[in-house]
């Protein structure tokens, strides 16, 4: 018996929402946090060590990304 294919819009969206990610600079690959909460204290952490303004994201796998904070 052959299964019907899944629709492409939940592969890997089960379960999870959002997340978030960090950017600090342009050309650096994103955080990712799994919680806001994980990624203001992330934020403020290379923030404080960098001297640097370091972006909040939240991730939404249906509706895309909307910036949240400028930590800095």
């Amino acid at each position: 018996m052959t299964m019907p294919a899944p629709s492409r819009r939940g592969i890997g969206c089960e379960g999870c929402a959002m997340f978030y990610e960090l950017r600090d600079h342009p050309d650096d690959l994103p955080i990712l946090c799994e919680s806001l909460a994980e990624a203001r204290k992330r934020a403020r952490a290379r923030a404080a060590r960098f001297g640097i303004s370091v972006l909040i994201y939240e991730m939404d796998p249906f509706a895309g990304e909307r910036l949240v904070e400028d930590v800095g």
